[in-house]
């Protein structure tokens, strides 16, 4: 994370114009957690023009083995509407079934569901070919959220996992919705109501919100472009919604140093970076894998690079005295991350020794070398 300067906030957030949110998707019936059974033909790839044969094999529904973490935006008409209200449970029902089992000739039957993924940017498999056909399951947990929504566990041969926002509507043009303003929008305020999703045969999603944290603004959700491996979205004005694609179980470090620099914050040891408001994971078989975050926005922040070239374009002889501002702004980040985690106001417990400050001895400082040699 790129700590921010005064005159240069912390959280990306170019000025494009507020997206509107289309007409709901039709509510239709799903179910929680269905898993992927059938095995399907080959498809075109959308990046190669060679056969891809995805086969629905039924997986257990682990978090991803082997598998890295993170993503990018990518493109698609009908945008969901934002809305706040939640289904009755039996709403999740024959859909999603039908969605995962490639039941359906959709978007996320196993044959369009490969074609569609190697065409993502944040897609970091080979290119499919003849010799080597892209083969896909997919997992469902469907969210109690109206219009009716699940996340999508698309697993790969090369035990890659992917994350999807999948639309549980069946007449959906396409497999994923984590782009869409009101889809995000409607998930963001599920995890900031600290909302959980039944428990399924694929486990179940948990949203976290973290106490003091300032709640979602009522302005228009627009995506924030741009990234290579996450998609995200700006929310209400105030926050913006991170979607990792490319999923790894475990501790994730962006929820790791997020919370503790939230509770220094409130302990009196501020950090100039965006603060982490909350997040979502998913759970299944003792395992949790870290699905998104939402951070507050900070609008127009740069990064170190974009701070030198508008320094150099607008203001060149101010340029020094913002990066001695940027300087001074990684000394505060350094400083926050070297307060123990237990004096932390709030600190989780179980990561007692995951923040400080250690003595610099010869021993550790010739280690260090040895290391960046290695």
């Amino acid at each position: 994370m790129t700590p921010a300067t005064p005159d240069d906030p912390r959280t990306e957030a170019p000025p494009a114009a507020p997206a509107e949110a289309g007409p709901a998707a039709r509510a239709t019936k799903a179910s929680t957690g269905a898993k992927a059974t059938k095995s399907a033909k080959t498809t075109k790839s959308a990046k190669a023009a060679t056969s891809t044969k995805a086969t629905n094999r039924t997986k257990p529904a682990t978090a991803a083995k082997g598998a890295k973490a993170a993503t990018t935006t990518d493109r698609g008409p009908a945008p969901v509407a934002e809305v706040a209200a939640t289904p009755e449970p039996e709403a999740a029902t024959e859909l999603a079934d039908a969605l995962a089992t490639g039941g359906l000739p959709g978007p996320t039957s196993p044959e369009a569901l490969a074609a569609w993924l190697v065409g993502r940017r944040w897609y970091a498999g080979a290119d499919p070919s003849a010799a080597e056909p892209l083969q896909v399951t997919l997992a469902t947990v469907a969210l109690p959220v109206d219009p009716p929504l699940a996340t999508g566990l698309v697993d790969t041969h090369r035990d890659d996992r992917y994350q999807l926002l999948v639309p549980l509507s069946a007449d959906a043009d396409r497999p994923d919705v984590g782009d869409d303003p009101g889809a995000a929008g409607v998930l963001a305020r599920w995890i900031a109501g600290g909302g959980t999703s039944a428990d399924g045969p694929s486990g179940r999603v948990v949203g976290h919100w973290l106490d003091g944290t300032a709640p979602l603004g009522d302005g228009a959700a627009r995506p924030l472009g741009g990234e290579q491996s996450n998609t995200s979205v700006i929310i209400g004005g105030t926050h913006v919604l991170k979607l990792f694609r490319r999923l790894q179980p475990g501790p994730h470090p962006e929820i790791e140093v997020g919370r503790h620099l939230a509770h220094t914050a409130d302990a009196g040891t501020a950090a100039p970076v965006a603060r982490l408001a909350g997040w979502y994971e998913h759970e299944a078989d003792g395992e949790t894998t870290a699905l998104g975050v939402v951070q507050e926005l900070v609008p127009g922040a740069l990064d170190a690079w974009g701070l030198v070239l508008s320094g150099l374009a607008g203001d060149p002889g101010g340029l020094l005295a913002r990066l001695r501002r940027l300087g001074t702004a990684v000394a505060e980040l350094h400083g926050a991350l070297a307060v123990p985690a237990h004096d932390a106001a709030g600190a989780a417990a179980d990561a007692p020794e995951a923040f400080g400050a250690v003595p610099l001895v010869p021993d550790r400082l010739r280690g260090v070398v040895d290391g960046i040699g290695a």
